[in-house]
């Protein structure tokens, strides 16, 4: 055998499963661990110990009445100046407004679509208008909420009646500890992690399901520096297990009227932990301000800054 040929052992299979939890509509009040645990009851023989919940942040908003309404918003000059800008509902402005800590930027999707810079038609069905969907969210901004970064404060409106919105919850990592602690007093286990998952526009293009809180879980796997096969140490080993879990879970949620607002997974390895939460490991406003710069500051020291400002303009 070549030495530099790592040795094949038997290794035991490895399974993941995923169940989706199809839920009644849910009302203000309503108790949302005991819809999951009994959703989880029918789907897969109920919770059992270290499985992982991902629940989206619209039906915890629900339960907890987290909602908004147009008829009782009145948009301040701020929010009237943004939608003069950069097109959209100033109340829905004032709302992501009320509900941020910083505004980031505006990004201007109906204009972008008509200058062909996003070309939203490309992700439609065939035979669906989208003229109606872009003239109604014309713009979003990317604010900061609560230590993480968002488009629109996470504003949704998709399922709710016209003119009702809702926002996800304020500390997230406080939401999915005390759900989680709800579920274990009602399956009665202990190793149960629980992640609210929201979604965000992707740069990879669409959009993406994210986990915006966590409990019970190491959110990132300790591995760096871990042996390969070859022995060699791991630059890498950190997967995002609460973000590719919440990526997972968006396969069987789907985004328009499934009626899946919430998934088991089954089989993934997690290390507990009381203490991690997702807000330790996002990056805040400011220090993505200091990474961007020390990166452009290395970068043109290597490259030349002639190379740096033909790649970031495009040659122009």
């Amino acid at each position: 055998m070549d030495a530099e040929t790592p040795a094949t052992e038997a290794r035991p299979r490895k399974k993941i499963e995923i169940h989706g939890l199809a839920l009644p509509e849910v009302k203000p009040g309503d108790d949302l661990a005991r819809f999951l645990a009994e959703a989880a009851g029918v789907a897969c023989g109920g919770i059992r110990e270290g499985d992982a919940l991902v629940v989206t942040s619209k039906v915890v908003s629900k339960s907890a009445g987290l909602l908004v309404h147009f008829d009782q918003v009145e948009a301040t000059p701020q929010a009237l100046r943004i939608s003069r800008a950069v097109g959209g509902d100033p109340r829905k402005i004032q709302i992501v407004l009320d509900h941020s800590d910083g505004v980031i930027f505006a990004l201007p999707v109906e204009e972008l679509r008509d200058r062909g810079l996003m070309a939203l038609e490309e992700f439609t069905e065939p035979g669906i208008e989208i003229d109606a969907t872009v003239s109604k969210n014309p713009s979003m901004l990317l604010v900061e909420r609560h230590g993480q970064v968002c488009f629109d404060a996470g504003l949704d409106f998709s399922n709710h009646p016209e003119g009702t919105g809702s926002l996800p919850p304020p500390d997230p990592n406080r939401t999915a500890t005390e759900l989680r602690q709800a579920i274990q007093s009602l399956a009665g286990v202990r190793k149960v992690a629980v992640l609210i998952s929201d979604t965000e526009l992707s740069l990879a293009g669409g959009t993406v399901d994210l986990a915006r809180g966590a409990a019970g879980m190491q959110v990132i796997d300790h591995g760096m520096g871990r042996p390969d096969r070859f022995g060699h140490p791991k630059f890498g080993g950190m997967d995002n297990l609460a973000q590719e879990m919440a990526a997972a879970a968006a396969l069987l949620m789907g985004q328009a009227a499934e009626g899946i607002p919430a998934v088991l997974i089954r089989g993934v390895d997690f290390s507990p932990s009381e203490e991690d939460h997702i807000t330790g490991w996002t990056k805040k406003p400011a220090d993505l301000r200091s990474l961007l710069w020390l990166t452009l500051k290395r970068s043109a020291q290597a490259l030349g800054l002639r190379a740096i400002l033909r790649a970031i303009l495009g040659g122009r």
